[in-house]
């Protein structure tokens, strides 16, 4: 269960970075041309060069922070892969809120975090063997 409550925070992460990186370049009046899609697609890469260095970062707070943000290459794919999908040739106030939706949905990950736990330990306590 440790590495599934990892993966869902590490989602988190990876929508929160797929919403920012939607939202900085709206907030510039840039909408989703394929320079914008493709600066997005060279941040995914960036972010996944350096990802050892970013697995390497210190516990804050005691948390383990390289164990989560090492996945945030995936944010800018995630946005590149969202923005044909919603909205081809997005403008800027489209992107933004497609970076909005995108925050929403890791946000409400977040939040119902605690209530996949109870539900998941609930089916585990009653039926032992029918997850592992």
């Amino acid at each position: 269960m440790d590495s599934w409550r990892g993966r869902t925070l590490e989602f988190t992460f990876v929508m929160l970075a797929a919403s920012v990186v939607l939202i900085v370049p709206s907030l510039l009046g840039l909408g989703g041309s394929g320079e914008v899609l493709g600066v997005l697609l060279a941040v995914g890469a960036l972010l996944a060069a350096v990802r050892p260095a970013i697995a390497d970062l210190p516990l804050v707070a005691g948390h383990d922070v390289g164990r989560y943000t090492k996945e945030l290459w995936l944010g800018p794919v995630v946005a590149v892969v969202m923005v044909p999908l919603l909205a081809p040739g997005a403008t800027a106030g489209e992107l933004q809120s497609i970076g909005g939706l995108a925050g929403l949905v890791g946000m409400l990950n977040y939040f119902l975090r605690p209530i996949y736990f109870s539900v998941y330990g609930l089916v585990r306590r009653f039926a032992p063997n029918s997850i592992d």
